[in-house]
């Protein structure tokens, strides 16, 4: 392939594809950051109910203040994930036993909820390398380019994973509250 034949092809290639890679990026990234804000509350509602009998409560003022103080959008989900796993562990270890996958699933769905929230969606290793069966995220880290490459595979086995971990706070949440 001659030069103005090979640039015209990936180019014609990067036009067609990039549109595609790019939405892909936005589909996944919307429904997967839904997705973490339902186990944000999930968690939220972990830590607030076992510090809270909420079922007994009366002064509701009270618990919603403890919510905005310490539950808010201020503090990052993984301190809240941290204090989730120290309330397990110490009142509630039977439940970890139960479920002993749950932290490790919780934090490595937050790390793949950073690069979604922060990373900016590009091609691929370059601009010419377009998949529409995955999507490239930059993200700037400690004063390093980080890239990171994600395929559908990957993407359907975290979404799998968000829903297993939405099933299980559930269900732990229902056991502290009763």
């Amino acid at each position: 392939m001659n030069r103005a034949i090979k640039k015209d092809y990936y180019v014609d290639r990067l036009i067609t594809n990039l549109p595609k890679a790019l939405e892909l990026g936005r589909l996944v990234r919307g429904a997967f950051i839904e997705d973490m804000a339902m186990i944000d509350y999930q968690v939220n509602s972990i830590i607030r109910d076992h510090c809270f009998n909420t079922k007994q409560y009366q002064d509701m003022n009270r618990l919603v203040e403890f919510s905005e103080l310490f539950l808010n959008e201020k503090m990052m989900l993984a301190k809240k994930i941290d204090i989730m796993e120290s309330i397990l562990k110490n009142n509630y270890s039977h439940m970890l036993k139960q479920y002993p996958e749950l932290v490790g699933k919780l934090r490595n769905l937050n790390t793949f909820r950073t690069y979604l929230a922060h990373g900016m969606t590009v091609a691929g290793n370059s601009f010419l390398d377009v998949n529409p069966e995955s999507f490239t995220l930059v993200k700037y880290t400690k004063g390093k380019i980080e890239q990171k490459k994600f395929r559908l595979g990957y993407i359907a086995k975290m979404a799998r994973d968000a829903e297993d971990v939405r099933m299980t706070l559930n269900d732990i949440n229902v056991k502290i509250y009763s």
